[in-house]
């Protein structure tokens, strides 16, 4: 959102409209989805606050994946290489100081998660440490 959205008016069904539009994007299998997530994380990062954990998941989301309202034609054209670096700079923004030893689970999850189906087949909390660890050193 930008500064000029500051002066956007929109109607409650507008908001409602967009609202619905993100939930569906950032949670494809719903409500089962995203608690399954917010359980990882918990386990993945037991220190992080949820809300700002999930906050930080959803931006590293749309950084990798493209951002929910995006015209999926300019999309398609992104290379794997264009989603890690720009998965890998929004970490940076978001994750400095004593956070940025969580850069890499952050990412594992992000990840995975782009990987997953109606199944929800995450993998393990053991595995995901496995993969940040591996991702570290790169």
């Amino acid at each position: 959102m930008g500064f000029s959205d500051w002066f956007i008016y929109k109607s409650a069904k507008q908001r409602a409209k967009e609202e619905k539009l993100y939930a569906r994007w950032a949670f494809p299998y719903g409500t089962a989805q995203r608690e399954k997530l917010a359980q990882l994380m918990r386990e993945l990062m037991p220190k992080e606050n949820p809300q700002a954990a999930m906050a930080v998941f959803l931006m590293g989301r749309e950084a990798y994946l493209g951002a929910y309202d995006a015209d999926p034609e300019d999309l398609q054209d992104r290379q794997e290489s264009q989603k890690i670096a720009a998965l890998d700079r929004l970490l940076e923004r978001q994750l400095f100081g004593q956070y940025r030893k969580l850069q890499p689970y952050y990412k594992a999850l992000i990840l995975a998660d782009a990987e997953v189906d109606e199944n929800l087949n995450y993998p393990s909390v053991e595995e995901l440490r496995r993969r940040a660890e591996e991702l570290k050193k790169k």
